[in-house]
């Protein structure tokens, strides 16, 4: 029986290493383009941030409370937070946070319409217990895991003309994220961190209580309404609401500066190519599972 296992064990090794070099390959073509316009030497972060991405290599961090869950670029500025004058082009949002508070509370007085923030397996990540499938974190999404939402872009017209003039991160299978954020009142969202750090979180606040407030690495700040807060969340972040009334901000994701419109692009073909190869694969599984046949008695007999 050992022997058996460790045939079995050594053929799935073999399929892992030769479809980890099939969509390193994939991956590999999609960024050839760029490579030759660009150079190798100007795009060695990004390169070793797909490496993360892929698992080829292991990321080496500049802060110890800073581990991404996906992907992580080294030689960026690595900081909790972000100063709003470093992106000018959030400005323009001043002149449409009450247009964008009133669609918000359209949405709060269906509150049907919300959905739980956290949905995962319950036998996951013990953490999110209390948060997982309950109302008291929950989200109204325009755009989800780079999709857009259109029924709910349509409702919101002018939170959706806003955010989509602005500079997103668009990214296959994983930006835009653009949500309404809403936590009720006593609701503490746990530590955790973000996907990426090559993209930055934005908080836009619009109904901020008193006792609400967000850390980011070793530094909490509080929300001011209307004026957007800028942080890296794949620093270990966590924020609370201890006031009796819910807290809502508008969130989404724009670019770290330091990346230039080369690496942008590497990291999107980078990631369209990752996403492609893998929602392949689960097709092909999938079919197979679907098409197999179950053994018969006779075979199982046998």
């Amino acid at each position: 029986i050992k022997q058996g296992a460790k045939e079995i064990q050594g053929i799935i090794l073999r399929a892992a290493k030769t479809l980890a070099q099939a969509r390193e390959k994939a991956i590999a073509q999609a960024v050839a383009p760029i490579l030759r316009k660009q150079g190798d030497e100007t795009l060695q972060r990004v390169a070793a941030a797909v490496r993360h991405m892929t698992r080829a290599a292991p990321p080496d961090y500049a802060d110890p409370l800073q581990r991404p869950a996906f992907s992580y670029c080294p030689k960026l500025d690595a900081k909790p937070f972000f100063e709003r004058h470093q992106f000018p082009f959030l400005r323009a949002l001043k002149d449409v946070k009450k247009p964008i508070l009133e669609e918000l509370k359209s949405v709060l007085a269906e509150t049907n319409d919300l959905e739980p923030y956290v949905e995962i397996p319950d036998d996951r990540e013990a953490q999110w217990h209390e948060l997982n499938h309950s109302s008291k974190w929950s989200s109204y999404h325009l755009y989800k895991n780079g999709t857009r939402v259109a029924e709910h872009c349509a409702r919101c017209p002018r939170t959706t003309e806003a955010i989509e003039a602005l500079p997103l991160v668009r990214l296959q299978g994983q930006a835009p994220e653009v949500f309404f954020s809403i936590l009720e009142p006593g609701t503490h969202i746990p530590p955790h961190f973000g996907l990426a750090n090559y993209k930055l979180a934005v908080h836009l606040p619009l109904i901020i209580p008193d006792g609400c407030a967000i850390r980011v690495g070793d530094q909490t700040r509080q929300w001011v309404p209307g004026k957007c807060l800028i942080f890296d969340d794949s620093f270990e972040h966590e924020a609370w609401n201890r006031s009796d009334q819910l807290r809502a901000v508008l969130i989404f994701e724009i670019w770290h500066p330091d990346l230039s419109k080369a690496e942008r692009h590497y990291l999107a073909s980078a990631l369209a190519a990752y996403s492609n190869f893998n929602a392949k694969l689960d097709r092909i599984i999938n079919e197979s599972l679907r098409t197999a046949q179950p053994p018969t008695s006779a075979s199982v007999t046998a």
